[in-house]
């Protein structure tokens, strides 16, 4: 009777042991399902930012693209901004060199209306002398 006893404690103990391992089988398996979910939403999430990486690849190279682009036209720009100036320093060599021109018109005209006011001067000493000869001989 003892043994019975004994055998039907073992035998709850071992269907007790049977039920735990089975509760704690069941907890792994749900645990398992939960890891595989979290690990599909992590590969979902990195290849969705894998996806966004490669986007904004293809834009930072598009910006360098175009950065490249504002260089060059920069560079043309500045040799534009070179040639202008030295344009500019030929005009303005001409520019100079015509109002030196200009200048010496300008003297040599300011000498022409001196000369012009002395040979009218000339001209009136020489008529008013010819009107007094002539008054001269009338009187004679």
């Amino acid at each position: 009777l003892d043994e019975l006893k004994h055998d039907s404690v073992v035998e709850q103990n071992l269907k007790s042991t049977v039920a735990r391992l089975a509760l704690a089988l069941i907890k792994l398996k749900a645990r398992e399902r939960h890891a595989l979910t979290v690990q599909q939403t992590l590969s979902d999430n990195n290849i969705e930012l894998l996806a966004k990486l490669g986007v904004a690849c293809k834009e930072n190279e598009g910006m360098e693209e175009g950065m490249s682009a504002l260089t060059d036209k920069i560079s043309a720009l500045e040799l534009d901004s070179c040639s202008n100036h030295t344009a500019i320093a030929e005009l303005q060599k001409a520019v100079s060199e015509k109002d030196s021109e200009v200048k010496r018109l300008s003297d040599l005209l300011a000498g022409k209306d001196e000369a012009i006011r002395d040979v009218a001067s000339e001209m009136q000493t020489i008529r008013s002398d010819v009107m007094n000869g002539v008054k001269k001989l009338e009187l004679e």
